[in-house]
């Protein structure tokens, strides 16, 4: 389990992200909010719907933690964490060939028009459903790796103790 958890901090913190305007969140809020979906008990499958409940807790910890100039775009995210290798997108039945077009995949609506769902690797599905390592994903380590100085400037504004308690911590 160690190895496993280290593969995916690894592959979390080396993210494929934009970096022509700044450092893009995108990705390590989706990811955040993805694993918070665990952590609640909204989720505990290998499959991750575009929920009302998931896109909810991507603008609740956007509108948190992202100071940066970046629009907050649900989209973007969901479809290119197929990049990073463990998301797989599985389309809806007659858009199979759709998901090749990134171009029209960038508005939420034709998103949810033609993703039936993601789905995750095996190995960190199983790191999702653990609540001992789920605890350790979103913890400050993850989010200070994965947002660099968004997270670090949060903390200057509201502090430790605070910031844990954003992120539902338990200390």
């Amino acid at each position: 389990m160690q190895e496993t958890l280290q593969k995916y901090l690894r592959a979390f913190e080396k993210l494929r992200i934009d970096r022509a305007h700044g450092i893009a969140p995108h990705k390590p809020i989706l990811l955040l909010s993805i694993l918070q979906t665990f952590q609640i008990g909204i989720n505990n499958s290998q499959r991750i719907y575009i929920s009302p409940e998931l896109v909810a807790l991507f603008k609740s910890n956007w509108s948190l933690l992202v100071i940066s100039n970046h629009d907050c775009r649900f989209a973007l995210p969901f479809y290119h964490l197929t990049s990073d290798k463990f998301w797989k997108l599985i389309p809806k039945p007659g858009f199979e060939n759709i998901l090749q077009l990134s171009a029209s995949l960038r508005s939420f609506a034709n998103l949810n028009a033609a993703v039936d769902f993601a789905v995750t690797d095996e190995d960190l599905l199983a790191l999702m459903n653990d609540k001992k390592v789920m605890e350790y994903y979103s913890s400050f380590y993850w989010i200070n790796t994965s947002l660099k100085l968004n997270a670090i400037l949060v903390i200057r504004q509201v502090g430790i103790k605070n910031y844990l308690m954003i992120l539902r911590i338990k200390f």
